[in-house]
């Protein structure tokens, strides 16, 4: 086998692919990846954890046809090192592949092509199928990630529900202490679905998309997502997503409206002041007031307050700082609408005339 390819685009296709490949495997071949001539004429660069995989169609002068099997992270370190703008593969004998980009040269071991698992890219042929603009499941993506579960045990919460009902598309991420939803509207008529999608595939996808149109396919247990010259098939999580919508609450005592930037450097001014596991931030709403204050018993009291458009009895709420910043960094700039049913219900946080994207986080006892 040999070929030469152009470095960006092969370091881009590495890129994406040392998401995917096992960090940690039983298996060493799943942290390779395959490389092999297509008849339609360049490479395919296929890899998977067997949970995900990823196949990445580039162009390429093929010079002999054939399939490599080569570690990714060595791979990828030697392309990125190399400051040259092709990169010649050669394979004159099994179990060894050569590497040349203009003085540089270097030998690597590779694995047998049998030993790489198949990737059932056919089985996406004939599932169910809808378009949506890249750059809009993008945005949604980077809305729900943050407020997903970072403990892989809780598999239900460690990935991003899809639920699509008439022509509204919804994705839903929670830990059980915050929630993020976002949503859209698409145009096709595909049935109404819901799905849960891995966390680490909601990542992939995100860095992926640009400004193109994805197609998202529907398999019964497995979402196949093709972009361009990539495609990427993940298996959903088996399991029931809680009921998001008894969450939320459908009618609020107290809108309170909040200018981001402001009220952000507020809280970063009391920051010092949080230490430990708790991380308790108190918003006091007085009239036409807000005082934020953190309080630590070794090391003192923060406080900081700013004008509100609040009139009414003194009302405390005490929050987790860290769940408070992953909300205002989600929010675009501009000002931000606090909706309160009681201090001690969820509180609900929505960008000014834009309920396309709700985050909510439940109140700490303060």
């Amino acid at each position: 086998m040999r070929f030469i390819v152009d470095k960006n685009k092969l370091t881009e296709a590495l890129d994406i692919t040392a998401g995917v490949v096992a960090k940690k495997a039983v298996n060493p071949v799943l942290q390779n990846i395959s490389i092999k001539t297509r008849e339609e004429g360049g490479i395919e660069i296929s890899a998977t954890d067997l949970e995900i995989s990823v196949i990445i169609d580039l162009d390429a002068e093929v010079i002999e046809k054939g399939e490599m099997v080569v570690l990714n992270s060595l791979i990828r370190d030697i392309v990125k090192s190399v400051d040259e703008k092709t990169f010649e593969f050669v394979e004159e004998s099994a179990g060894k592949i050569y590497l040349k980009a203009g003085s540089f040269k270097a030998e690597v071991h590779s694995l047998s092509k049998d030993d790489f698992p198949h990737i059932n890219i056919e089985e996406l042929n004939t599932a169910p199928s809808f378009f949506i603009q890249g750059s809009t499941l993008r945005e949604m993506l980077e809305k729900n990630i943050p407020f997903a579960a970072k403990d892989d045990l809780r598999y239900t919460f460690n990935s991003v529900y899809f639920e699509k009902e008439n022509l509204e598309l919804k994705t839903v991420s929670s830990d059980t202490k915050r929630l993020s939803l976002a949503k859209t509207f698409i145009d096709e008529g595909i049935a109404d679905f819901t799905m849960l999608v891995p966390v680490k595939t909601a990542r992939i996808i995100k860095d992926i998309l640009g400004d193109q149109e994805l197609e998202i396919k529907i398999l019964n247990k497995k979402t196949g997502f093709v972009y361009g010259n990539i495609t990427l098939i993940s298996n959903q999580i088996e399991g029931k997503f809680p009921d998001y919508k008894m969450v939320i609450p459908k009618e609020t005592h107290y809108n309170i409206l909040l200018p981001k930037e402001i009220f952000a450097s507020k809280i970063r001014s009391i920051a010092p002041f949080l230490s430990g596991e708790v991380l308790k931030v108190v918003l006091s709403f007085q009239n036409k007031k807000l005082t934020l204050y953190a309080e630590e018993t070794e090391i003192g009291r923060g406080e900081a307050s700013m004008e509100v458009d609040y009139e009414g009895d003194t009302l405390d709420i005490a929050l987790n700082y860290r769940f408070l910043t992953d909300i205002l960094n989600a929010v675009d700039k501009g000002d931000i609408m606090i909706k309160i049913w009681e201090p001690e219900k969820p509180i609900v946080f929505i960008e000014k005339d834009n309920d396309r994207f709700i985050f909510v986080t439940v109140p700490m006892k303060k």
